[in-house]
C-alpha cells in the first residue's frame, strides 16, 4: 500500500483501499488463487464511489466526470474561460451512414452543414450538462473563475453562462482579490458564530471510557468454499482395472497431456509435462498408451481444443442451490458471443453409454459448474459436456439432470 500510494498518489486511495480489501476478502473466504481473484472481481464488477470526506484537511483535485455523485462543502472551479471546442477536420458521421471530412463553414456543402451544426449541438448539450454537474456539487460555496486571454473571454464559456445567470438574480458586485467579481448569497454568512460540531458536542456531554480488560470479541473463521469434485455421490461406474491412486494419478497425467496436447505428441514432450505434476514418469509402455489416449481425444474434437478455448480455469463463485461458494477448475472452458461451453475431461475406464448413467458425483459436480456458469456469465447460453478420454466421446449434458442431482446434494 504504501508503494501504490507513494506511486500514484493520495487522490488513488479509494481505489488502492477497495483492491487491498477486495483481496483479503477473498483470501480469507476462497483457495488463494490469482486467477480465481480476477475472475471474482471481474465477475462482481464493483463499482467504487469516492466520498467527498468534509474531515481531512486537503484539497482533491477532480474532473466533472469524476465528480459525479459527490458534493463537497467548497467547490472550486478554476478554469471556465474556455470556448466551446473548435470541430477538428478529423473523419465524422455524415448522411447516410456515410463518414465525411467537414471542410470550413463556407466551403461545406448543406448536407455536411447540417451533420456538423447537428454535431455541435450535441456537444454544447453535452457541455451545459457537464456545468450543472460542476455546479451542484458544492454543498455551501460555489466558486468559479479562470484566466482571461488577450482576446478576452468566448461568450459560450462557462464563466460567461454563470455570469449571465448570477446577473438575472441579482447578485451582488463585490472586490475580489484579482478584481472585480460578483457574488449571490443568501443569509448573513459572515456573521454566523461557529458551531460545534455532533461528534464535539459529544465529546464535551459524554467522553468515551474504554475498559481495557472487556474481552475482545473473536472473529468467526472464514468459511471455506465448497470443491464441485467433492459433493459426494459415486464418481465412476463399477468394474474398473485400476484402483484408485492409480486411477487418480491417471486422471491428473491425461488432463496434463491435454492441457498441452499439440506440444505433447512425442516422448520426450509427454516426460516433460508430466514431471510438471511432481509425479514419477510411467514407463515408456505406459506412457505411449497415455499418449494415444490423449492425442485420439485430441484429434476426435478439434473445436474443443481450438485456441480461442481455456483450459485449467479456476473459478469462484456463490451457487444458490448450495447456499454456498464453489471454488474449483474447468477443464476447458470455451466463451463466446453468446455462448459459454463448459467441457470436463474425465478418464473412467468405463464410459456410460448415455447421460442418464453418469455416475451421480460427475452429475453433481456438472451442476455445480452450471449455477456457477451462469452467475459469472448471465447474458449467455451454459453449455455442458464431458469428453470421456476412454473411447473420445464427447457427452452433452442437459442442465435438468444435473440441476437434479446438485439439488440432491443440498439435501442429504
Amino acid at each position: 500500500r504504501r508503494k501504490l500510494m507513494a506511486r500514484l498518489g493520495p487522490e488513488a486511495e479509494d481505489g488502492i483501499n477497495e483492491l487491498l480489501n477486495q483481496a483479503l476478502s477473498y483470501e480469507s473466504m476462497n483457495i488463494p488463487s490469482l486467477t480465481g481473484f480476477l475472475s471474482e472481481a471481474r465477475a462482481a464488477n464493483a463499482e467504487i464511489k469516492r466520498e467527498a470526506d468534509s474531515t481531512r484537511n486537503m484539497i482533491r483535485v477532480i474532473t466533472v466526470h469524476g465528480a459525479k455523485g459527490l458534493e463537497s462543502p467548497i467547490v472550486i472551479l478554476p478554469d471556465t474561460t474556455f470556448g466551446a471546442p473548435r470541430s477538428s477536420g478529423k473523419l465524422m458521421d455524415g448522411p447516410n451512414s456515410l463518414m465525411i471530412i467537414p471542410e470550413s463553414k463556407d466551403d461545406n456543402p448543406p448536407l455536411i452543414k447540417a451533420s456538423v451544426d447537428s454535431k455541435q449541438a450535441k456537444e454544447n448539450a453535452e457541455r451545459d450538462r457537464l456545468l450543472y454537474v460542476a455546479m451542484t456539487r458544492a454543498e455551501k460555496w460555489l466558486i468559479v473563475c479562470g484566466v482571461e486571454t488577450a482576446g478576452g473571454q468566448s461568450r459560450a464559456s462557462w464563466h460567461e453562462m454563470v455570469t449571465d445567470g448570477l446577473q438575472r438574480l441579482g447578485a451582488n458586485s463585490i472586490e475580489m482579490p484579482t478584481g472585480q467579481g460578483l457574488r449571490y448569497q443568501s443569509g448573513d454568512w459572515p456573521g454566523l458564530p461557529p458551531r460545534a460540531t455532533e461528534n464535539q458536542a459529544y465529546a464535551a456531554s459524554s467522553p468515551l471510557e474504554i475498559n481495557r480488560s472487556d474481552p475482545i470479541p473473536s472473529a468467526e473463521p472464514p468459511v471455506k468454499p465448497l470443491s464441485p469434485s467433492d459433493l459426494g455421490g459415486n464418481k465412476v461406474l463399477g468394474g474398473g482395472a485400476l484402483d484408485q491412486d492409480a486411477a487418480l494419478r491417471k486422471g491428473r497425467q491425461i488432463h496434463r497431456l491435454l492441457e498441452v496436447a499439440e506440444t505433447s505428441g512425442g516422448l520426450a514432450h509427454a516426460k516433460a509435462a508430466i514431471s510438471q505434476l511432481g509425479e514419477q514418469v510411467p514407463d515408456e509402455t505406459s506412457l505411449k498408451a497415455l499418449i494415444e489416449e490423449a492425442q485420439r481425444a485430441y484429434t476426435a474434437h478439434p473445436d474443443i481444443f481450438k485456441a480461442d478455448g481455456l483450459s485449467e480455469v479456476e473459478i469462484t463463485s456463490y451457487v444458490p442451490t448450495l447456499k454456498a461458494r464453489i471454488s474449483g477448475a474447468i477443464d476447458r472452458l470455451i466463451v463466446q458471443s453468446d455462448r459459454v461451453i463448459a467441457v470436463d475431461f474425465k478418464t473412467n475406464a468405463n464410459v456410460p453409454g448415455k447421460q442418464d448413467d453418469v455416475p451421480e458425483g460427475i452429475l453433481r459436480q456438472m451442476g455445480a459448474y452450471l449455477e456457477a456458469l451462469e452467475s459469472i456469465y448471465p447474458d449467455r447460453a451454459i453449455e455442458l459436456a464431458i469428453l470421456w478420454t476412454a473411447d473420445a466421446t464427447l457427452m452433452p449434458l442437459e442442465h435438468g439432470i444435473v440441476r437434479q442431482a446438485l439439488q440432491r446434494t443440498a439435501t442429504s
